[in-house]
């Protein structure tokens, strides 16, 4: 029995040892343990303070997005207000309903502030008799636009018929001979397409002109030409 002491004594101080290393290490893990609940409400204020930066940005976003549409909106009513105003809208019906076919346009006419309707006709009526038509076959004249300082408004005439605006088409290269009218051009009353179309049959004639000096162009059929002289 004594010699059992000894292993006794032994496993009672290893018994001890355990149980201290197990109360160290328990001391430990309570220490990590603080360590991440720390940690975690670290993270958690972070986060917290990322999502309310997000939300003054999300909210300062709308407030521009907002502001931008009622901008927006305005002019968008403003533009169509303008666009649908009665006056505006005659004139697109206008436009789009007139019968053409007899109708010239006069560019270059001298043009005053103070012109009188009288004074318009007096000016055609020279025009006309210089290229020895009747001025009788002209129903009406208009300047067409405001007056601007510098500028010649054009004359749409009213004509009264087709015939005669051919015919008048066809005379008007004769004012090229008189040091009055020369700088006068008479065309025919298009359409806003058909101007649209016209700018781009000029510029095309005046790049071909340009690119081949020694020849002749003209606008034939609603296409640029070379015209044999």
């Amino acid at each position: 029995m004594e010699r059992c002491y000894p292993l006794l004594d032994r496993l009672s101080t290893e018994v001890e040892d355990n149980e201290r290393k197990l109360l160290d290490s328990q001391e430990e893990l309570i220490v990590s343990q603080r360590a991440l609940v720390e940690a975690q409400g670290q993270l958690v204020k972070l986060q917290c303070e990322l999502l309310g930066k997000r939300d003054k940005e999300i909210t300062a976003v709308q407030s521009i997005a907002e502001e931008e549409i009622k901008t927006f909106s305005s002019v968008l009513k403003k533009s169509c207000d303008s666009a649908l105003a009665p006056k505006r809208i005659r004139t697109a019906i206008t436009s789009a309903t007139e019968d053409r076919t007899s109708n010239v346009i006069v560019h270059g006419l001298f043009d005053d502030p103070s012109e009188s309707s009288k004074d318009l006709e007096h000016s055609v009526c020279g025009v006309f008799d210089y290229m020895g038509e009747c001025v009788t076959s002209v129903y009406s004249m208009t300047r067409l636009g405001r007056y601007k300082e510098g500028t010649d408004r054009p004359v749409k005439l009213r004509l009264s018929g087709r015939e005669f605006r051919d015919l008048i088409l066809s005379h008007k290269s004769g004012l090229k001979k008189s040091d009055r009218y020369k700088d006068l051009y008479i065309s025919p009353d298009r359409s806003p397409e058909e101007r649209e179309e016209r700018r781009k049959l000029v510029a095309e004639l005046k790049e071909r002109k340009a690119a081949a000096p020694g020849k002749t162009f003209g606008i034939r059929g609603g296409k640029v030409m070379e015209v044999v002289v």
